[in-house]
């Protein structure tokens, strides 16, 4: 017995013997994740595992590191938003840049439709003030002349009636008025409708052959060119401030362009380092998940070579009950027993 069991049961592979013994429970059968552990008996897996390609194994160091850069890459598309709604305040600052200066061209057409009208009523002005004078020395000179003429007729003639007098005076008057209106006429048509009181001063002087009235049409005259002048005075005041305002406005409007050019350089640049932030950040997710996907395999692997183990390290402590057992056997009906195997064929001799 001695010498047949080193010859024979020590080559004997592991998968020869048998436990169906009523002295130990039975183990289960193995499993194909252990079926090459039970077939050569040791503890290294016939496979080593390797990573597809592409993929590599990293620490839990490396882990971490990975990890704490993704939460820096959070914290910067978190900021790189509040930049984008900073710079989309700044393009609505652009948009009421542009609504400015159209106001400010309809402010220019405006000023330079006044600018014309001003224009307008200053010649108007100097037509009427021109006219007014001319009228004035006219009146001035009938009543030097009417006054020459009665001392002339009072030392000269005998004195006449009121009748001739007044119908002398009469046709003089018409005589001039008809000059008067002659010439009216022809400013009237070069003037327009800025001769339309002069119009009116010689249809009084044709139909009331008055100089009271004349003299009160052209006080009238000389009113309402003292009243434009005032409007004119107070527009040419409204102008002055609309051009401060203007002045203080094209102030404002240089720095914001200012402003908005610095700004639009900024929004270049940070949309620049958006864009690589961004690549950056497509890279590491692909990396953390080909990294979690590898832990996920790790573990599992881990898990099963555990398991492996476990299995393993049961099926040689029952072995080497098995061993202890047959060793310790006195004869060969015992190991037969205890294994449960015919041994007839064997020689007689090895007893």
């Amino acid at each position: 017995m001695m010498d047949y069991f080193p010859q024979h049961c020590d080559s004997a592979s592991l998968s020869s013997f048998s436990l169906d013994t009523p002295s130990l429970p039975r183990h289960p059968p193995p499993q194909e994740d252990t079926a090459s552990l039970v077939s050569t008996g040791t503890l290294v897996p016939e496979a080593i595992y390797l990573p597809p390609p592409g993929h590599r194994l990293v620490s839990h160091s490396d882990w971490d590191t990975l990890q704490t850069q993704l939460a820096d890459l959070h914290e910067e598309v978190t900021e790189l938003q509040k930049q984008k709604a900073e710079l989309e305040r700044l393009l609505d600052l652009s948009v009421l840049q542009s609504q400015v200066q159209t106001s400010e061209g309809l402010l220019q057409d405006l000023q330079k439709s006044f600018s014309q009208s001003q224009s307008a009523v200053q010649s108007r002005l100097a037509e009427l003030s021109y006219s007014q004078k001319r009228v004035c020395n006219e009146l001035s000179k009938l009543k030097g002349e009417d006054g020459d003429l009665e001392e002339r007729t009072e030392n000269s003639l005998p004195p006449r009636s009121p009748t001739l007098e007044a119908a002398h005076c009469e046709e003089r008057l018409r005589i001039e008025i008809v000059n008067l209106q002659e010439q009216l006429e022809t400013r009237t048509e070069e003037s327009g409708p800025s001769s339309r009181g002069y119009v009116i001063y010689t249809f009084f002087l044709d139909n009331g052959l008055n100089h009271s009235c004349c003299l009160n049409n052209v006080n009238y005259v000389v009113f309402s060119m003292n009243l434009c002048l005032v409007k004119f005075s107070s527009l040419k005041v409204e102008a002055d401030r609309i051009q401060i305002q203007k002045e203080k406005l094209e102030l404002e409007l240089q720095s914001c362009r200012v402003e908005v050019q610095g700004l639009r350089v900024a929004l270049s640049h940070l949309q620049k380092d958006n864009k690589s932030h961004i690549s950056e950040k497509t890279g590491l997710q692909q990396q953390c998940l080909e990294l979690r996907g590898q832990v996920i395999s790790l573990r599992s692997q881990l898990d099963t070579s555990q398991a492996v183990q476990k299995d393993f390290v049961q099926l040689s402590q029952s072995l080497q009950v098995k061993l202890e057992q047959i060793r310790q056997a006195d004869s060969l009906n015992q190991v037969k027993h205890l294994l449960g195997e015919d041994i007839e064929g064997f020689p007689t001799d090895a007893t």
